[in-house]
């Protein structure tokens, strides 16, 4: 598989970076786009933030778990906020921003994920991008084994009602799915 390496190189990846081929596409896909604003919902360990910091203006890292700042590289570009999505958004509300590029990756049930894209798509910027991370329903796949619960399911709802948005599936046949939206204003034929 190609990708870019943690320095931002075009690289040949490894087997063992199969399962994290969405980092490595999202990346690329941040160096390409150079957000002003990325905003990832549920850091963890924070692996796929820290390597967009390269080609953000402003970052900000929103987790439920504070033991998940201590992976973050600070910067003057990058802030954690221990806090949960609708606390943040309801923050947003009273202090909205425009976010370039918003990676869903917190809940993974489907009202989790419809509550979050619904939350936060007003502060999404026209032509922003919505990446939805553990949303594919694998056969013979047990869902909690992957992360994505029932929250696959919440795509079929946006997928249905995409006056505002356009939806992309990155069609790999492995685990964990995703899918990128784009905010549209106006479709042009």
């Amino acid at each position: 598989m190609i990708g870019l390496s943690e320095n931002g190189k075009v690289e040949v990846l490894g087997s063992d970076a199969d399962l994290h081929w969405h980092e490595h596409f999202i990346a690329f896909l941040a160096a390409i786009v150079k957000p002003k604003i990325y905003v990832e919902l549920g850091l963890n360990t924070c692996t796929l933030f820290n390597r967009i910091i390269p080609y953000a203006a402003q970052l900000i890292g929103l987790g439920l778990d504070s033991s998940s700042r201590k992976y973050m590289q600070m910067s003057a570009k990058t802030r954690f906020i221990y806090a949960d999505t609708k606390a943040f958004a309801q923050y947003l509300s009273n202090n909205p921003i425009q976010i370039d590029m918003l990676a869903i990756n917190a809940g993974h049930s489907k009202n989790a994920i419809e509550q979050d894209f619904e939350a936060y798509f007003p502060f999404v910027a026209s032509d922003g991008i919505i990446i939805l991370h553990d949303n594919r329903y694998f056969e013979n796949v047990e869902q909690t084994d992957t992360g994505c619960r029932d929250g696959c399911f919440a795509i079929d709802k946006l997928f249905h009602s995409t006056d505002e948005y356009e939806i992309l599936t990155i069609p790999v046949a492995v685990p964990p799915g995703l899918k990128l939206c784009k905010k549209r204003m106006l479709q042009l034929a």
